[in-house]
């Protein structure tokens, strides 16, 4: 199942939802919209997340507070794809807002959907 937005792309491919977000922004609204899309992707159903963040330019801190929180909802486990420009964001935001799923961080795809299988 795939759905392609004009923010992200989301799929779902053995049980793990894969987010693949675009170049953007994420402001509070377009993290408001984002989950909103996830959630209505996943049918209310629960699974661990990769999120390919490898494209996204920058992030509002009230964003960031809003994903660490609601933005969990339905998430079993989350893992962040980065690369040497996204890392040190996603380090800051684990680092900055408690996590309330296991949450890792990955520079290979192959590694974080090994961590995200024990939580099918």
């Amino acid at each position: 199942m795939i759905s392609d937005g004009n923010l992200v792309k989301l799929e779902l491919k053995t049980k793990i939802v894969r987010c693949t977000y675009k170049q953007v922004f994420i402001t509070l609204d377009v993290a408001k919209r984002l989950v909103a899309e996830r959630i209505q992707f996943q049918d209310g159903k629960e699974y661990p997340v990769l999120c390919d963040i490898r494209n996204i330019l920058s992030s509002q801190e009230q964003a960031r507070i809003f994903l660490a929180g609601i933005g969990s909802t339905a998430v079993k486990a989350l893992a962040l794809l980065t690369n040497s420009f996204t890392e040190p964001m996603a380090r800051i935001y684990l680092d900055s807002y408690p996590q309330s799923i296991p949450t890792e961080i990955f520079t290979r795809e192959e590694d974080a959907l090994v961590f995200l299988e024990q939580f099918k």
